[in-house]
């Protein structure tokens, strides 16, 4: 049995090629890619390559044909070896750079073995791509790159990758509704475990358990309170009057990423509590509706926020975006006319807050679009559920 699950070479290939033709339509001669080992930033390295970064920060390029080539700390490259994908990574290492959470300063090292590797493919000069420019790609490698290399010019290309990285294939979309049956069984364990004089840790803990059983590599598991917005679990001890939002956010094994979420209410949750709770529940019912090809993004936004303004409430958290390798396009906000696409793949979760009684609610389901409208991943219908204990 394999260590860790591996992306089938044919969905890499796949990649490669969408890739390789966006960079021919934006006039690059090569593609850097730039990832960290957290949610939010670790897709851009899976995404070519199936590798989950451990590193502080690390790159891979992408030429108009053939393979990419990750830039890995020494023990990355290790790994990445270890696990099959020894022709993905060169034979060059920064001497001093072990992927510690430390870095010495003045010593680019992954600046270096980048250079390095650009050099090696003759890419010295003209226009070169760069996704994650401006957020993730540490200011001292930048430095470093426009230094060692002065005739490269510099494209911020994070917006056309994104978009190709949207629209999922059919064998990516069964990669996500794996790690989604992961998720699910650590909703489940929510609904098992919350009772009145738990602590947060308690509960969070137990499906933290769950899910990394199953082999999830990185986890947000959340149980909200008040106006429900996202934080960590505390020693908080669940209260009979409570109304709770709880998400269990996971990486699975495959380096696919979704979330699961929905509000609970304790025994003696007060009416206004409920009524929210409601209304949220009318919002994600009015996103759903709006989910099909075609239909511009910012439909789903103004859908939950039709809800919000009915009773004078408004949206905290955005209404949604796209999940697959890390967090995706399209963001259901307002003001983004361009339309859903088949291949899509949408977490919704409309997060409506009551400002003047201080308290929240919020549901999150995911969602393919298809060429009829969407599919639901969730075999359990969303619903306000009421703990009993």
């Amino acid at each position: 049995m394999a260590i860790m699950p591996i992306t089938p070479r044919a969905v890499l290939e796949d990649r490669w090629s969408r890739l390789q033709a966006m960079m021919r339509q934006e006039g690059v001669t090569a593609l850097i890619l730039c990832g960290r080992g957290k949610i939010g930033s670790y897709g851009n390295i899976h995404y070519v390559s199936s590798y989950y970064l451990y590193s502080v920060s690390s790159y891979a390029v992408l030429m108009p044909e053939g393979v990419p080539m990750l830039v890995l700390g020494n023990r990355d490259q290790q790994f990445a070896r270890e696990l099959g994908l020894g022709d993905l990574v060169p034979d060059y290492a920064t001497a001093d750079f072990t992927s510690t959470m430390f870095r010495v300063a003045g010593q680019p090292a992954m600046g270096q073995q980048l250079v390095h590797v650009l050099r090696e493919k003759k890419v010295t000069a003209g226009p070169v791509g760069i996704v994650g420019l401006a957020g993730i790609m540490p200011i001292e490698d930048y430095l470093h790159l426009r230094q060692a290399l002065p005739d490269l010019e510099l494209r911020d290309v994070t917006a056309p990758y994104s978009a190709v990285k949207a629209i999922k294939s059919r064998a990516e979309v069964a990669m996500i509704e794996e790690t989604y049956e992961i998720a699910d069984a650590g909703f489940t364990c929510f609904i098992e475990q919350l009772a009145v004089g738990k602590t947060e840790w308690e509960v969070c803990g137990e499906v933290e358990g769950v899910v990394r059983k199953r082999g999830a590599l990185q986890t947000y598991i959340f149980s909200e309170s008040d106006e429900q917005y996202p934080r960590c679990a505390t020693a908080r001890r669940y209260e009979a009057h409570d109304l709770i939002a709880c998400f269990v956010e996971v990486i699975g094994p495959n380096g696919t990423w979704v979330e699961k979420g929905g509000t609970f209410a304790f025994p003696k949750a007060p009416a206004s509590a409920l009524a929210i709770a409601d209304s949220a529940m009318r919002a994600l019912r009015n996103v759903e509706k709006v989910l099909g090809p075609g239909q511009p993004v910012e439909s789903a936004f103004r859908a939950a926020q039709s809800e919000a303004d009915r009773h004078g409430y408004h949206q905290g958290v955005w209404a949604g975006h796209g999940v697959g390798v890390d967090h995706d396009f399209p963001i259901l906000g307002d003001g983004d006319p361009s339309p859903l696409a088949p291949g899509m793949v949408i977490a919704v979760h409309p997060h409506l807050v009551d400002g003047k009684n201080h308290i929240g609610a919020v549901f999150c389901e995911q969602y393919v679009i298809t060429a009829e409208g969407s599919r639901r991943f969730s075999a359990r219908a969303p619903e306000l559920l009421h703990v009993t204990r």
